[in-house]
């Protein structure tokens, strides 16, 4: 083994390299169907739409959304809901983040996944209804 590493000394440069090839192209194969899956589900499947609950909606949309909501869902809905004007101290981020959207929006006040669970039972609910 001592008489392979005298021959091999001027090339552990190139054999370094050749393994950490064979490492990034074994993670790329690895990380390939994990891509697919995800251009496949979120992209064809659910049209573009990664979350059924929007992280902003436009002040008249939500009117729109709580009008058919009775007062218990209602408070459920927007106490996860914070109003954005100009005067709020939020207001230059959200305008970074949606600048058509000038006018006031309600804005998610923390992204919470009960909030996710409970708006999509609050809407499979009424829709069952219908």
């Amino acid at each position: 083994m001592l008489k392979l590493a005298k021959y091999l000394k001027p090339y552990t440069a190139m054999i370094i390299m050749a393994i950490l090839f064979i490492f990034v192209q074994a993670m790329s194969d690895l990380s390939l169907p994990d891509y697919m899956s995800n251009i496949v589900n979120k992209g064809i499947q659910q049209g573009g739409i990664v979350n059924a609950v929007p992280k902003a909606v436009r002040k008249s949309q939500m009117d729109k959304l709580t009008l058919f909501m009775n007062p218990e869902e209602r408070a459920e809905v927007l106490k996860d809901y914070k109003l954005i004007d100009k005067s709020s101290v939020d207001y230059d981020k959200y305008m970074k983040d949606y600048p058509r959207h000038f006018s006031l929006l309600p804005a998610l006040k923390e992204p919470k996944l009960t909030l996710k669970k409970d708006l999509l039972n609050l809407m499979a609910r009424r829709y069952r209804r219908t």
